[in-house]
């Protein structure tokens, strides 16, 4: 749960942030949520997300990524 902090523009992911200092492999606050196919929250919504537990690998760094399955798993508060 957390604050949505960016929006990928192709509309395949976004990026939650809940407080704590991760980053994603671009350098934007929060865990990304890949979603592709589904209707993403817009920046600076609060939202629940329940997903799958990653990561992606990028310059041999693992960065944490959450896979959701269907529109219920994304939840705007």
């Amino acid at each position: 749960a957390g604050r949505v902090t960016f929006v990928d523009p192709g509309g395949q992911f976004f990026n939650v942030w809940d407080g704590s200092p991760v980053k994603d492999s671009e350098g934007r606050e929060g865990v990304r949520v890949y979603a592709p196919g589904l209707t993403l929250p817009g920046a600076g919504e609060f939202v629940v997300v329940t997903g799958i537990s990653s990561c992606v690998k990028s310059s041999e760094q693992l960065y944490p990524l959450l896979r959701v399955r269907e529109q219920g798993d994304i939840v705007a508060l």
